[in-house]
Parts: structure tokens; sequence; C-alpha cells
């Protein structure tokens, strides 16, 4: 399956966009139940995002109700997802940076952290081949609820997402304390994005959430609660250069990810706003940098997971797991917080349930001028360590926004 082959190789070595999109042209004709299966398998690095939001999407279309305890399943997995997405850029990218201000240092000889990754990452991958069938690209979901075989495995999930919180918040502990001692407070003095950027985060009921229906907004002079639906009429899509941004209707760009969470959640209450002052009082409070708490929300967002998950583990009950009771409509939108930020899949069909057309918003791509800007002054060793390009992924699918 070839899904670049409508971005061309410009002259200067850059990408640009054919008419029409290989991602269209992959999802058109097909039935809707293979979308998420084919977003998953289209963006690797955020495949469990990507296949919850296009699943999401379904429920809408399909007109159906996620009930309780199926709704519970999907979210635990996502949140596995994000400690995952969290705990390996960490580890692998990030802490060796700002350990020695330089990309090629190992942190392998480090062995509390080490073992902590290593702990980690083998509970969470477990966990997540008990609820989506694999670690990566899972298959679990129906339109309306999760899967049958789920049942059979609910004992387990209950075990594992335990397991995984420790081993999360072991992790957490480790390198929080390596981001507290270190260089970091090299970029710290830069204000970054300044009062021209807008924070993007999803709400249910007002209140933050992980995946829902709802995204606040909040910059200087902006706080607004819109439904997800609203997005493509608020919200802009512009692509040059190998990367895209996300306008708001005034023209300023619009972050997600990590800090925007904390940045759009600031005020709701609860334990993200201590999230917030904590890493403000890091960085220094007001003028903290944006690149720097940045890094420091991805530490500091692990402890939430793991009281998220300790609580689904719980709550995840035996009740029905899927409903197939709806009122079908000829379009979907859904979306999820993943670890890098919001993902939203729209997918429109016909009565047969056949895709007229799905289109996708992938928060790696938008996020790559913010970044840049706020990293910018602080040097070349930086580049790249607060949100990274997944190039061609994000492009082909930030194109079918654009439609």
């Amino acid at each position: 399956m070839r899904v670049t082959e409508s971005l061309l190789l410009a002259s200067d070595g850059g990408i640009k966009p054919a008419s029409t999109t290989g991602y269209s042209i992959i999802t058109r004709g097909r039935h809707v139940e293979d979308i998420p299966r084919l977003a998953s398998i289209l963006c690797g690095t955020q495949s469990w995002g990507h296949y919850l939001a296009a699943s999401r999407a379904l429920d809408k279309l399909f007109g159906r109700k996620v009930p309780a305890p199926a709704e519970a399943v999907r979210r635990a997995g996502l949140l596995l997802d994000i400690a995952h997405g969290h705990i390996h850029r960490l580890y692998t990218g990030i802490l060796p940076r700002i350990l020695a201000g330089r990309s090629h240092l190992s942190i392998d000889n480090h062995d509390e952290l080490g073992e902590a990754y290593r702990g980690a990452v083998e509970d969470l991958a477990e966990a997540k081949t008990l609820i989506g069938g694999r670690p990566v690209h899972p298959a679990f979901t129906l339109p309306g609820g999760v899967s049958p075989g789920v049942r059979a495995r609910l004992p387990g999930i209950r075990e594992a997402l335990e397991k995984a919180a420790e081993k999360i918040e072991a992790f957490a502990e480790k390198a929080a304390e390596t981001i507290r001692s270190s260089n970091i407070q090299a970029i710290a003095e830069y204000t970054g994005l300044g009062r021209e950027t807008l924070y993007v985060a999803m709400v249910c009921g007002g209140e933050p959430c992980f995946m829902g229906d709802s995204i606040r907004v909040v910059g200087e002079g902006v706080d607004e609660v819109f439904p997800l639906e609203e997005y493509g009429e608020r919200f802009k899509i512009t692509c040059s250069g190998g990367f895209c941004r996300a306008l708001y209707r005034d023209g300023r760009v619009a972050v997600t990810g990590p800090l925007a969470r904390m940045n759009a959640w600031r005020g709701l209450g609860g334990r993200y706003r201590d999230l917030v002052e904590e890493a403000r009082g890091v960085f220094g409070g007001e003028n903290m940098a944006n690149a720097a708490a940045g890094i420091y929300a991805m530490a500091a967002e692990l402890h939430l997971i793991a009281e998220k998950l300790r609580g689904l583990s719980t709550n995840i009950g035996d009740g029905s797991l899927v409903e197939l009771r709806g009122k079908p409509g000829g379009r979907g939108v859904g979306g999820v917080e993943a670890s890098h930020g919001l993902i939203i899949h729209e997918v429109s069909a016909d009565q047969r349930y056949v895709v007229d057309y799905a289109r996708a918003l992938t928060p790696s791509m938008i996020n790559i001028y913010a970044a840049e800007k706020a990293v910018g002054a602080a040097g070349a060793q930086w580049a790249g360590i607060i949100i990274p390009l997944y190039g061609l992924c994000g492009l082909e699918l930030m194109h079918t926004w654009r439609r």
C-alpha cells in the first residue's frame, strides 16, 4: 500500500501536495469500518490515537452511544499509548539532550532511569496487547463499542492496568529528577511563543479529558469551548516548506500537545491544575519557556495518567460492551488527545456505509512551526526535541484537511 503517492518532490527538495491525497484515494469507496485500521497503519507513531479517533467518528456516523464498560476499555488503551509515547520520547530523545546538551549521548548507563524505562515499556506493551490484540496497530473496536473478544480478557486487563500505573509513576519520578537537575534552564529564559499563540485541548462538559466531544481554546483574549465538529469551521490549515500550521480565524497559531493541555486546562481544577502550578514554579512563573515547560509537562502528565489508569482498572465492569442500536447519519467526527496532541478524524458515507470522503488532523505537523519558533533561539542542539517531524504521514493527513 503506497499512501504518499500524492506528495510530489519539489525542485527545492521540499514536499508539495498533488490535487488529491493518497489517503483520500485509499479510503474512498471502502466500507466505513475499514477506516480505523487504515488510519492506524498510515501513522504508526500514533497508531492508537488515530485508531480511536477514527473509531469515535464511526460511533457518531452510526449514531451509537458507547456503553460505559467499553468506553473505559478504550480510554485505558489511549492513556497507555500516551504514557508509552511520553516515556519513549523522554528516554530516547529528550533526556539525553538535556543531560549534556547534545543528541548523541547515551543514557543507558544511568541505571535507575534505564531500569525504570525498561520496566515501564514492557508492562505498557503487555497491557496494550491485552486490550488491542497487539501493542501497535490495534484492532478491537466496533461502531458503538468494542469487540466481543475483549470480555474474556477483562480480568487480565484490570491487573495489567494496575501494574502499568505503578511502572509509569516510577519512571515519571526518575524523569522529573533528571529534568529538575539538568541544564534545561539553558532554554528556560526564552519566553517562547508569545501572545499570538492559542492553546487547544479537549474537554468533556467543560472538564479536561483525553477522549471527548468538545474543544477548549485559550489564549490572549480568547477562552471558549465549542463542539469538536466545528473545528474545521473555526480553524484553517496552511502548509508550506514541509510543515503545516493550524490558524485560528483571526490568524493566530494554535498549539496542541502536553503543554497546550496544561494551558487550556488551567483553572479547571483538580490534579491537572496542580501540575500546571508545579511547572510554572520550575520554569519561572508567567514567563516560563513554552519549550522547556513542554518537556516538563510530559513527565508531570505521567502521574495524572497513572491515577486515571488505576481508576479505570476498578471501573471496567462486566456490562454491555457494544451498542448496536442507533440513528445513522451520513457523517461522523471523532477526536482524542494523543501523546503529541489533538487528533481529529472525519468520515462521510452513503446509505450503504461506503466512504465518500475521509480526512484527519494530526498534531505533529501543526506543532512544528510553534516548536521551531519556541526553541530556535536556544540553538540547533534543541531542534526537534519538543515535537519531532514525522513528515509524510503528517503531511499526507494534513492535506486531507485542506479539501
